[in-house]
C-alpha cells in the first residue's frame, strides 16, 4: 500500500528503515521515550485507538487517558503531563508528529508510532503487569540527548551479568557498558538493588581488612592515569597501605575534574583501579587479598529469569520478528479493554515516578536534588524542569524550579555558566539533602 503523504509525519527524527532490524542506539531511544513509563505507553495506545490522523490538543490528550476504562481509579496527573510526554518523549523518537495550531502544539500518532511504538508498548505493558514491576525500575530514566541512554546501560550490564553465574565485580560491569565513569554504573546498580532487581554489596564490604603493597617499585603510571598515579604515589611511601588509608589519601588529592566526590565514590574508583593493577601484577596485599568478587553483583532469587525473558523479548523485537510484532499489537488491543490492568499500570507508574506512594511533590527541593544526583552532566533550569516533572508526574514552572536551584547552589550544588546559560551540578553526588534550601 502506497504511503499517504497527508498522514502525520514526524520531522524531528530520521525514521527507522521499514522492516530492517533496529540497532541498539535506536532501541535505546525507543525505550527511553516510551518504554520506561506506563503512562506514556498507554497514551500512545490511546492515540492509536482514536481517530486516524487526527491531531490532538492539550486537553484532548488528557481526555484520551480519562476515557480509558479503569482510569477513574488511577492517577493521571494534570493536562500538562500528556503534552510533556509528547513533546519530550514521543515526538523526539518519531512516534507522534507535532504541529502548531493557534499558538499551541497538537500531536498525532505517526506510521512509525503504529508500526513500532504500539506493539512495543503492548509487549512492555504486558511485561510490567505480569511481573508487577514498574518499567522505570527496569530501564531507568534519562533526560539527556546525545548520550548513552539509561536502558542501554542497564541492558548491557544485565547481558554481562548473565555470563557470570556466580556474580560479577564492578570493574567487569563498567567494562561491559563502555561507560567511562564507573560512578554512573554504580548509581545504576544501587538503584536496581534498592528495588530488588539485583543484589549489589556496598563498597565497604568488598575488601578484606588487609594492607595493599606495590610489587613493582619502578612502575610509573601514564600521566593521564590520574587515579593510578595517586595510588602508586601513596604505595611508594610505605611498604604497605590499608585500603581505608588509600581512600583517605585519594579523597584529599583527587583530580580537580572529580572534585567533591565523597568517600563512597572515591572508594569505587580506588577499588576498580586496584583490581586492574592487580591484573597487571603491579600490586598485591602482603597478607590476605582483595576479595575475588570485589564489589559483587548478582541476580536476586528469581530475577535472572525475569531479565532473561526481557532480553529475549527485546532482541526479538529488534529483529522485527513478525510473530512478536503481531503479539504486541494483540496485547495492545487487549490491555485497552481491561479496566483493572489500566488502573494497575497507571498507578504503578505514578508510584514509581514519585519513588514512594506518599511523596506528593511538595518538597520541590528534594526533587531537584534527586534529579541532579542522577544527572551525568550539569543541568540547565530547563533540564531540571523536565526532570522533576517526569519524576513527579506533574508539571512544574520554570520560575519555581529556578528559585529552588538558586537556593541549593549554596547547599550542595555548584553553578556553572556555559554559553550564557546557568547549569547546576552537585558537589556531593550521593547527597539529596535540602535542609539549607527549605
Amino acid at each position: 500500500m502506497a504511503e499517504n503523504q497527508n498522514r502525520p509525519v514526524s520531522h524531528e527524527v530520521e525514521l527507522a528503515p521499514r522492516h530492517e532490524p533496529l540497532d541498539e542506539q535506536r532501541m535505546g531511544d525507543y525505550l527511553a521515550g516510551v518504554g520506561n513509563h506506563e503512562g506514556k505507553a498507554l497514551l500512545l495506545l490511546a492515540l492509536n485507538q482514536a481517530d486516524n490522523d487526527k491531531f490532538h490538543t492539550r486537553g484532548q490528550l488528557h481526555e484520551l487517558l480519562k476515557e480509558l476504562p479503569g482510569s477513574k481509579n488511577a492517577y493521571l496527573g494534570n493536562r500538562g503531563n500528556q503534552v510533556n510526554w509528547c513533546q519530550r518523549s514521543l515526538a523526539p523518537i518519531g512516534f507522534v508528529a507535532r504541529e502548531e495550531y493557534d499558538g499551541a502544539d497538537r500531536f498525532a500518532i505517526t506510521d512509525e508510532g503504529r508500526e513500532i511504538g504500539v506493539p512495543l508498548a503492548g509487549l512492555l505493558l504486558d511485561f510490567s503487569e505480569r511481573h508487577k514491576v514498574p518499567l522505570v525500575e527496569l530501564f531507568g530514566s534519562s533526560i539527556s540527548n546525545g548520550k548513552m541512554r539509561s536502558p542501554i546501560i542497564r541492558l548491557r550490564m544485565v547481558r554481562e551479568l548473565l555470563t557470570h553465574p556466580n556474580g560479577a565485580n564492578l570493574a567487569e560491569m563498567v567494562d561491559s557498558t563502555e561507560v567511562a565513569d564507573q560512578v554512573v554504573i554504580e548509581k545504576h546498580l544501587r538503584k536496581l538493588a534498592v528495588v530488588g532487581l539485583i543484589e549489589y554489596n556496598d563498597w565497604d564490604n568488598a575488601v578484606d581488612e588487609q594492607r595493599v603493597a606495590l610489587l613493582d617499585k619502578s612502575f610509573e603510571p601514564n600521566s593521564q592515569a590520574t587515579w593510578q598515579s595517586l595510588i602508586v604515589e601513596r604505595l611508594k611511601a610505605e611498604d604497605s597501605v590499608s585500603f581505608d588509608d588509600l581512600i583517605s589519601y585519594c579523597s584529599q588529592k583527587q583530580p580537580e575534574s572529580d572534585a567533591q566526590l565523597d568517600d563512597a565514590a572515591v572508594a569505587i574508583k580506588v577499588s576498580i583501579t586496584l583490581y586492574r593493577l592487580r591484573e597487571r601484577g603491579k600490586v598485591s596485599p602482603p597478607s590476605g587479598q582483595l576479595k575475588d568478587q570485589a564489589l559483587p553483583v548478582r541476580f536476586t532469587s528469581g530475577q535472572e529469569q525475569v531479565w532473561t525473558e526481557l532480553l529475549n523479548l527485546l532482541e526479538a523485537f529488534m529483529d522485527r520478528d513478525p510473530e512478536l510484532i503481531e503479539r504486541g499489537n494483540t496485547l495492545a488491543k487487549h490491555i485497552l479493554n481491561e479496566p483493572d490492568i489500566i488502573t494497575n499500570l497507571l498507578n504503578r507508574s505514578a508510584e514509581a515516578a514519585a519513588n514512594t506512594k506518599n511523596d506528593t511533590g511538595k518538597d520541590l527541593g528534594t526533587l531537584v536534588m534527586r534529579v541532579l544526583a542522577n544527572a551525568q552532566a550539569p543541568l540547565s533550569v530547563r533540564d531540571l524542569v523536565t526532570g522533576v516533572s517526569e519524576v513527579q508526574g506533574r508539571t512544574y514552572s520554570h520560575y519555581a524550579v529556578s528559585r529552588i536551584a538558586k537556593k541549593i547552589s549554596g547547599a550542595g550544588a555548584i553553578i556553572e555558566e556555559k554559553d550564557k546559560v546557568l547549569r547546576y551540578r552537585l558537589r556531593n553526588p550521593q547527597s539529596t539533602s535540602t535542609d539549607s534550601a527549605q
